[in-house]
């Protein structure tokens, strides 16, 4: 079985920070419930509701600190995603932070009218 943790063949250049925050994923068109596993400044592993294509693009998160990223594995219902732009540390605290708050109403409109401009 393939271990998406430790399996990368690139090296990494900012360690990992294993969280479980849910959070939403921009896919051709539809927004889809997932969970972060894992971050770091330069990609995730998030569990997908179903498989995804590897290579696609789509983007990951809420609102403002939504990030664009390439899908580069798929295991079951994982995914290991690159960010196309890398966090600065203190971006990825606010992303962490801001997702590990349910968003209102409010928010899921900002953030779908958000997450559409990077698709």
């Amino acid at each position: 079985m393939l271990n998406l943790e430790t399996s990368a063949p690139w090296s990494r250049s900012s360690p990992r920070r294993k969280v479980f925050v849910p959070s939403q994923m921009l896919y051709r068109g539809e927004i889809l419930r997932v969970h972060l596993l894992n971050i770091s400044r330069g990609g995730a592993l998030i569990s997908i509701p179903s498989p995804l294509p590897v290579g696609h693009t789509v983007a990951v998160g809420q609102g403002m600190t939504a990030k664009v990223a390439t899908v580069v594995r798929v295991s079951n219902n994982r995914a290991a995603v690159e960010f196309r732009i890398p966090f600065s540390d203190i971006q990825m605290e606010e992303f962490i932070a801001m997702h590990e708050h349910a968003p209102d109403d409010h928010t899921r409109r900002a953030s779908r009218n958000t997450v559409r401009s990077f698709a």
